[in-house]
């Protein structure tokens, strides 16, 4: 797909990279073996902690800021701004800083990040031998990228990043990144990435990679994925698998398993990942534990943060907590979700919508959500029609059987060659509207994935 020429800035831009000056011994490219030598191969590491926590399966997940670096197409995801600042003490003095952010820029998003990494101090000595003082040697890269949405008959996204790298050593390369993550059926998303390609410099070259990935999102809070990809470089097949699951809001396990398929002279390079992640409203933070040969384990620290919705989702979520925070019980909201009206399409479509919508609100772990079972069980019991319950009358009489401060109400149809989800939050004190959003597609799988989108939106204005 051709951007936008609004959006080919986006895609072309690149912050430059000066070298800190430090005196080191450089490895000329016949020392390096049969492979050539690589620069930049901090890259090669993984960037941020959440992925590197799930074994690096990050190709067909990625929608935070670091999908700059693992696949500049996860950028699309984004919906308002979202920054991830990790440091990565890798053993023997290695220290990484990556620092990420990611924002909707014109019709796509835009995203960038820098990376230092710091191979800790050395001693300095004379001719003879004697220590004369001590220096340290930092390599630096700076990566900007750009994401659209591809044609609808396709879905999903597509993305491309332009990245700088500049050693101690002296000498700057630059690469490219790109990549595509496309939804396949429900739940069930793939994704394709190019990292670090460029042409050579002086017989060097950046740790190129070209991978491929399936994510499965069976139910809400989980995340299932794989991945595998062959190093250009190292000239070297891997594999791996690892996931997510969230068991309660605030708290997120993560773990994962990477094999690798040539031996690079650093035992344990393969093995076990695993992390945690932990959300206290729009500040997260993550840790990952990764073997890293003998070089010594990595352990790596992010601090995330997702900011407000913008314009008309800010004000709607003004609006909401404005409502409803003085009757919060606990601090969770009760809430019940009622049938969606069906519009040109079968009822059981829209009932599916419907329980999407609970499903996805009990993951959440913060909300009261009555369950259907129950929803129809009082409702037998009050001899209460709730079919065809569409006028705020109606709703709010529901609403006040139930005991839920807020009814989620809506219609599912279809409209010319698109479906259409419209949903519409009712107080039940005050019978007033006072949420209402809506997500489409031209086929089942994009407007499932434009329902976890409304759903993001509408948890974010609900909390």
């Amino acid at each position: 797909m051709r951007p936008p020429a609004s959006a080919a800035v986006g895609v072309l831009a690149v912050c430059g990279v000066l070298a800190c000056a430090a005196s080191a011994v450089a490895v000329t490219p016949d020392e390096s073996g049969e492979h050539g030598f690589r620069r930049g191969a901090f890259l090669a590491r993984g960037m941020a902690a959440r992925p590197v926590a799930m074994g690096d399966v990050f190709t067909a997940v990625a929608d935070d800021p670091s999908a700059v670096s693992w696949n500049p197409a996860g950028l699309g995801r984004i919906r308002t701004f979202q920054a991830v600042a990790t440091y990565d003490a890798g053993g023997r003095g290695l220290g990484v800083t990556y620092a990420a952010g990611a924002m909707p820029a014109g019709p796509g998003v835009a995203g960038a990040a820098v990376v230092a990494c710091n191979y800790g101090e050395y001693d300095l000595r004379d001719a003879n031998g004697f220590k004369t003082g001590t220096d340290s040697a930092v390599d630096l890269a700076a990566i900007a990228g750009y994401a659209l949405r591809n044609p609808a008959v396709v879905g999903g996204f597509t993305g491309l990043a332009v990245e700088a790298v500049s050693e101690a050593v002296g000498g700057t390369l630059v690469g490219l990144n790109a990549g595509s993550v496309i939804p396949v059926s429900r739940g069930v998303s793939a994704g394709w990435a190019v990292l670090h390609l460029g042409p050579k410099a002086n017989g060097y070259s950046l740790p190129g990679v070209i991978k491929g990935g399936v994510a499965y999102v069976p139910a809400a809070g989980l995340t299932i994925a794989t991945d595998a990809g062959y190093g250009l470089a190292d000239e070297a097949f891997w594999a791996a698998a690892g996931g997510e699951y969230s068991p309660v809001r605030p708290l997120t396990v993560r773990a994962g398993y990477r094999w690798i398929g040539q031996d690079e002279g650093l035992e344990g390079l393969r093995g076990v990942t695993a992390g945690l992640g932990f959300s206290i409203g729009r500040i997260g933070i993550d840790y990952a534990f990764q073997p890293f040969g003998d070089m010594g384990a990595s352990h790596r620290v992010a601090v995330r943060y997702v900011a407000a919705a913008r314009s008309r989702e800010a004000a709607n979520e003004a609006i909401v907590k404005g409502h409803f925070a003085s009757r919060m019980q606990e601090g969770r909201l009760n809430i019940a979700v009622g049938e969606m009206e069906a519009r040109g399409v079968p009822g059981s479509d829209a009932g599916v919508i419907a329980d999407i919508l609970r499903r996805e609100l009990v993951g959440v772990g913060s909300f009261n959500v009555v369950e259907k079972q129950q929803m129809d069980r009082i409702m037998a019991e009050q001899t209460f029609q709730q079919y065809g319950c569409t006028t705020e009358e109606c709703i709010v009489k529901m609403g006040r059987l139930l005991n839920v401060q807020a009814m989620i109400v809506g219609s599912f149809g279809k409209l010319a060659d698109r479906y259409v989800v419209n949903i519409r939050v009712v107080d039940v004190e005050t019978a007033k509207v006072v949420y209402a959003d809506s997500a489409a597609g031209r086929n089942v799988d994009l407007v499932l994935e434009g329902l976890k989108e409304l759903v993001g939106r509408l948890v974010a204005a609900l909390l």
